[in-house]
């Protein structure tokens, strides 16, 4: 299996990698492919792969006693999305992801990300660089909830990820 340039431009971001581990990766990668509106998992179900999204578009999203969705975030090219807590824990997911548009992504099961971290220390640093990148990325998207006015949050969307508002449907960003 042939891996993406933006899969390795973005795993170099981080780390360098040598041959053998590009191939030991690409064997243990798994591609999908979701057309609009199906669901990689939803809230109840445990989050089976860690995803790296080639092209398209996912809506993050929770849906409150009363029926009404909110999103939480949005991936789209070049973002790698789970559910941390599922995902790790196999617990069941408190989010469910949704294709906005159809999507390509190549997904690493927990077992492949095991004996990726085993065999290359590089992967298990990236895994922690990317868990750190995450971890601040929640912690910002926090602290906006509780202190940014929603037209702060929309602004702060608009110039930090412009090019989600060319392709998600105003309903899911004005929840957001």
């Amino acid at each position: 299996m042939e891996s993406t340039p933006l899969l390795l431009q973005k795993i170099r971001q981080f780390i360098h990698l040598d041959t053998e581990a590009i191939t030991a990766m690409e064997d243990k990668m798994e591609v999908f492919t979701f057309p609009k509106k199906a669901h990689f998992f939803q809230v109840g179900e445990v989050c089976p792969y860690v995803y790296f999204i080639q092209e398209g578009v996912v809506r993050h999203y929770l849906v409150k006693e009363d029926g009404v969705e909110i999103t939480c975030d949005f991936s789209a090219n070049g973002d790698f999305l789970t559910d941390f807590q599922s995902f790790n824990s196999n617990m069941p997911a408190a989010y469910t992801f949704m294709a906005i548009v159809p999507v390509k992504a190549f997904a690493f099961s927990q077992s492949s990300i095991r004996e990726l971290y085993q065999r290359f220390p590089s992967f298990e640093r990236f895994g922690r660089l990317m868990a750190e990148h995450i971890s601040q990325k929640i912690s910002n998207r926090a602290q906006s909830l509780l202190v940014d006015t929603p037209e702060m949050r929309y602004e702060s969307l608009l110039s930090n990820r412009p090019q989600i508002f060319q392709r998600v449907p105003q309903k899911y960003i004005a929840s957001y």
